[in-house]
Formats: C-alpha cells, structure tokens, sequence
C-alpha cells in the first residue's frame, strides 16, 4: 500500500498524518514489533514506556527525527509524545530519559532522534524508572500491624 493511503485517525496523534516511513522509522517499528517486547523487563512491558516508544514511532519524521512544531520544539515533542502514550508531562520526560538511557532514542543538537539498535540496555531504563518511582518507606521494617 502506498504510504499516502495509510493514515492515523485518532485525534491526539492528528487525523490524517501519514504513517511513518523511512528506513530509520521502519527499522524502528521492525524492532519494537518483533524483538524489544520480548527483551524488556515485564516493569516496561506492563508501564506506558512501550506505549510512549510507539508513539515517538509514529511522530517521527522519515530520517528518524522527533521535530516540534514551529518555536516550540521540544516542548511540542513532549506535549505530542505525552498526548500519545497517555502519560503526563512528568512521566513523558521520565520514560524519555529511560529511552535515552536504554539507547533507543538519542538527543542531537537539541533534537530527538530514533536510534533503532539491536542490543538495547533495557535494565538501564528499568533501574531509571524504579527510581524514580522508589518512594522511602517511613518504616523501613514494613507497617506496624505485620
């Protein structure tokens, strides 16, 4: 099918974009279709970082870039990616940092990009996110009824 002819219809990702297309884009969505869901740690399988690496798929550009609209740039990518994943603007730049961690989104010249590689270091973006979630417990034996 032509890449014309496929298009996105939900309202947040924007009716009528065109599906990504690209080597970059398309090796991208090759491993996260095939290979990446079955490496993750079950935390990012069963989070909405699988939901966010799908939407910056879909917001890419044909060469891979994750570019904003106009002035705002990264603010727009962040807006579009949190949109997308249904996460908020905390949780976007947390799981964007994870992506950046584990290698499968990089950051050039103040810009996103999709870096689709093999090898990814999910245990990074794992220990990043438990992390950050990891509140301290205000008694470290457990509570006072066990």
């Amino acid at each position: 099918m032509p890449a014309a002819v496929l298009t996105l219809h939900a309202p947040l990702l924007g009716a009528g974009r065109p599906v990504s297309t690209g080597p970059v884009p398309d090796a991208y969505r090759g491993l996260l279709a095939r290979l990446w869901p079955y490496e993750m740690p079950v935390q990012l399988c069963r989070s909405r970082f699988l939901a966010l690496l799908h939407a910056a798929h879909v917001l890419a550009d044909s060469t891979g870039t994750l570019s904003g609209d106009g002035d705002r740039g990264q603010a727009a990518v962040l807006q579009g990616l949190g949109r997308a994943s249904c996460t908020s603007p905390e949780t976007t730049a947390l799981y964007l940092t994870a992506a950046i961690a584990a290698g499968v989104i990089a950051q050039r010249h103040g810009l996103y990009v999709l870096v689709p590689c093999v090898a990814a270091n999910w245990a990074e973006a794992a220990r990043l996110i438990e992390a950050a979630h990891a509140l301290p417990s205000p008694n470290p034996e457990g509570p006072p009824w066990l």
